[in-house]
């Protein structure tokens, strides 16, 4: 119990300063504030002698914080010197495509990496480039175009775009009129098998289910939501769904105990290795997605130490997962909503569960009601002033739409995934799944877009240019509300 303590304690100051850091940025900054903390703990220190252990885990956790944070700023700000003379310049660039971004009526937008500018190599960067919606590119295709090379900029006060673009090593944006595709398919055996199983994926789906209810079923799968139209998107995001059908924690449990049944009479080695292969194949075919990822490394570590009979700690093992996410990429800790919504909701499923249990005792537990408003409201209890700081408005019948949701999504994630295997042994099976399927998706859109259309189904609140510093206030409480309750019940000795 004491090494679960110093990790989480180690881990809860790492994620602090590397939060600092993202803020600070200068080196001088980070030195002058790093002196203050470790004055203090020394003082902290020397009057708490019992407490000497965690104060100096504390120190550790904070020094390598600032120590990996400094070298990952280092690291970006030499890529914006790089980039520095290129800017608001005419260059010819030649680049990979990473992934369609998004799409719009005017132009559809790709996350490209950048080989060479003006014939100098390039090292690990990527640009945003806007292009014709009429042709669509593939990808990891190889492409040469000249175009000016555009600083990307903050649109709003309230949102850090360019902070943002950075998580995904974005440092350029570019307009483009013409390009020459110089090689095709540029793909390794693995990438080319993985984007091949995505597609013949999406056009099953496509080509089985009505349009709205296939991009619908592609997003909760896969998590392929580039072509969702805009009307689908609000109703899903003014209805408070948005986070419950995106592709995560659902659909790694799902994979698990389908594979754990279908298994069970293999060895134990062979069964453990196929379930890590088929979960981290499916976080590549997914992509970038970081609720997947978190999802993808709890539910393999949870399933190493329950499978060899040790009882997992759930706090550590997420907490461990954020840090390895954050190791990738520590900007997501400042500018990733997603990351944030994330591992919030899991933290309340973890703290709230029993306090809303308690509450709503009277609820009935047929259908799955009870469960599923005090998981909705559990959920929402640590995602809500996040969601509320960061898109300044919050749906109203929220809960009331999760309760009526939340039961039947795991049941459209299996029928979605056995409707695709059924057609490859039955047309008739795969039709009657179909079928079954068909009418949950309905149901769900249905429901989306009547709490949409309600006149007061979203409340938009503005919080000017204060909406960063209470979501700062706002994580501060969280975590030494989360260490005091964790200490009552795991008290240092």
């Amino acid at each position: 119990m004491l090494r679960s303590k110093v990790f989480i304690f180690f881990l809860i100051s790492f994620f602090v300063w590397v939060f600092v850091c993202n803020i600070l940025w200068d080196f001088a900054l980070i030195t002058l504030f790093l002196s203050w903390v470790m004055v203090v703990l020394f003082i902290i220190l020397c009057f708490m002698k019992k407490y000497h252990l965690f104060l100096l885990i504390i120190s550790c956790g904070i020094t390598f914080g600032a120590f990996y944070s400094g070298i990952y700023n280092y690291y970006i700000a030499n890529k914006i010197t790089y980039m520095q003379p290129y800017y608001n310049k005419q260059v010819s660039v030649i680049w990979e495509v990473k992934e369609l971004y998004k799409k719009s009526n005017n132009s559809y937008s790709y996350i490209i990496k950048l080989q060479s500018l003006d014939d100098k190599k390039v090292w690990n960067i990527s640009g945003l480039m806007y292009y014709s919606p009429y042709l669509k590119l593939s990808l990891w295709d190889i492409i040469f175009f000249e175009s000016e090379l555009l600083w990307i900029t903050d649109f709003s006060q309230e949102f850090h775009y360019q902070k943002y673009l950075q998580t995904k090593n974005i440092y350029a944006q570019f307009f483009v009129n013409e390009l020459n595709i110089i090689k095709t398919n540029n793909l390794s055996t693995w990438r080319q098998f993985i984007v091949d199983t995505r597609q013949s994926i999406l056009e099953n789906v496509y080509n089985t289910y009505p349009k709205n209810e296939a991009i619908f079923l592609a997003w909760i799968l896969i998590g392929a939501r580039e072509d969702m139209p805009a009307s689908l998107r609000n109703s899903l995001n003014n209805s408070g769904l948005t986070h419950l059908v995106a592709v995560s924690g659902f659909n790694i449990t799902i994979i698990i105990i389908f594979l754990w049944f279908l298994l069970q009479g293999l060895p134990l080695f062979l069964r453990v290795g196929i379930i890590s292969f088929c979960l981290v194949f499916f976080v590549f075919l997914v992509g970038e997605n970081i609720p997947v990822i978190r999802a993808g490394i709890m539910g393999w570590i949870g399933y190493i130490i329950l499978t060899f009979g040790r009882k997992a700690d759930s706090l550590a093992l997420l907490l461990f997962t954020a840090f390895l996410i954050v190791l990738y990429q520590p900007l997501y800790l400042n500018y990733d909503t997603s990351f944030h919504l994330s591992f919030l909701a899991v933290l309340g499923l973890l703290y709230f569960q029993d306090f809303w249990t308690k509450i709503f005792y009277f609820l009935p537990k047929f259908f799955a009601i009870k469960e599923s408003f005090v998981l909705t409201m559990s959920a929402l209890t640590t995602t809500l002033p996040i969601m509320i700081f960061s898109f300044w408005q919050v749906s109203l019948f929220s809960p009331i739409t999760n309760m009526l949701v939340w039961w039947v999504i795991p049941f459209a994630m299996l029928f979605g995934f056995l409707a695709i295997i059924a057609q490859f042994f039955s047309s008739l099976l795969g039709v009657m799944v179909w079928f079954i399927n068909y009418f949950i998706l309905k149901y769900i859109i249905l429901i989306a877009d009547f709490f949409w259309n309600l006149d007061i189904s979203v409340l938009k609140i503005d919080f000017w240019i204060f909406g960063v510093f209470l979501e700062i206030i706002y994580f501060l409480v969280l975590i030494f509300w989360i260490i005091y309750f964790w200490q009552e019940k795991n008290p240092i000795k």
